[in-house]
């Protein structure tokens, strides 16, 4: 498969969604796709001639979801993050980027077709590799509320991204996702990243093991 004559496809989107002033930056071990809100780079894998289809696949659907956060309709969250203080490495960090990965996907839904079906494929296939993970004998999440929380987003996407129905059932068996459910509606109504932040802030309140105030001063002291 020629990875690089999907490359058409893929920057013709991204020109319409972020409005152009991109850069792909493609390296051969990338592990973890990344994009510098400020600096407008992503960087994911390089491709390779030599890939499957599911290769393919996965590889476009993280370089759109990096496309994604630049869109004109998200792009507060850099801003949002410095104005509250929000060190995106700590947990209060990574909750609102959990949150911000819906609204990123959500965002122009309906409106790629392509686009969405790679996405709702890559988030299957995470879906169902951390439910297979977690379920090996003496595996566990340190994170009850990362665990449940990841478990609740993918019930929720499974809504939209048909290709996580089955993989978010089998997640469910090793989190709580449940306890979540009263924030359905916010979820669904978030649009500007207040609405990602202070939903954040309610998850940590819900939490019996977490103190809002706390993780909200942790997350000042990654930020600085």
């Amino acid at each position: 498969i020629d990875a690089y004559s999907k490359l058409n496809a893929l920057t013709r989107v991204t020109g319409i969604i972020s409005g152009g002033n991109l850069f792909f930056e493609f390296e051969e071990d990338c592990t973890q796709p990344r994009t510098c809100l400020e600096t407008g780079k992503i960087y994911t894998r390089k491709p390779s001639s030599k890939w499957t289809q599911h290769d393919l696949d996965m590889w476009l659907g993280e370089n759109y979801h990096e496309v994604g956060h630049h869109a004109p309709e998200v792009s507060d969250c850099l801003e949002g993050m410095k104005r509250h203080k929000i060190g995106f490495n700590s947990r209060f960090g990574r909750v609102c980027n959990i949150l911000e990965d819906w609204r990123n996907e959500h965002n122009r839904h309906g409106e790629f077709p392509g686009r969405d079906k790679v996405l709702s494929q890559m988030q299957g296939f995470y879906c169902q590799r951390g439910a297979d993970q977690l379920s090996v004998p003496g595996a566990s999440m340190d994170d009850a509320l990362m665990l449940d929380l990841f478990g609740w987003i993918y019930k929720c996407r499974a809504e939209w991204q048909a290709t996580l129905l089955a993989p978010s059932i089998a997640f469910a068996r090793v989190s709580d996702p449940d306890r979540f459910d009263e924030f359905y509606n916010e979820l669904w109504n978030m649009s500007v990243f207040d609405d990602v932040y202070n939903l954040a802030y309610k998850m940590f309140e819900h939490d019996p093991d977490s103190d809002a105030e706390e993780e909200k001063a942790k997350a000042a002291e990654a930020h600085e």
